[in-house]
């Protein structure tokens, strides 16, 4: 009777040990949506990656915060957008409408600030 639990008990750490192994050594699959698998390659980026950094946003509209007065005829130098902000060709009025040139978005239309 010891002897049929120790090989039941030998067979089931076999078994045990075996699926752990080749649970740890196979990766799973991903595949992409039209059902071919990604190559690991493609999912994990290659030593000394770093991701590309967003543009710069300008400070939004707080509705806590009192608003900043300005004067009626304060000149800007920058163009500021949604996707960053870039330099005016000459002096513009603040909140006069420009528009900038950017990497990845195209022409982009902003305001004019400090």
């Amino acid at each position: 009777m010891n002897s049929i639990i120790v090989r039941l008990a030998t067979v089931l750490a076999l078994a045990a040990g075996a699926g752990a192994l080749s649970g740890a050594a196979a990766q799973e699959q991903l595949f992409d949506r039209n059902g071919r698998p990604i190559p690991q390659s493609q999912l994990y980026p290659e030593p000394g990656y770093t991701a590309p950094r967003p543009y710069y946003q300008p400070p939004g509209y707080s509705p806590y915060e009192a608003p900043q007065r300005r004067s009626r005829y304060q000149q800007g130098s920058v163009c500021s957008t949604d996707y960053g902000t870039c330099d005016l060709p000459g002096p513009m009025f603040v909140g006069k409408g420009c528009r900038c040139q950017i990497p990845g978005a195209g022409r982009v239309s902003g305001v004019a600030v400090p």
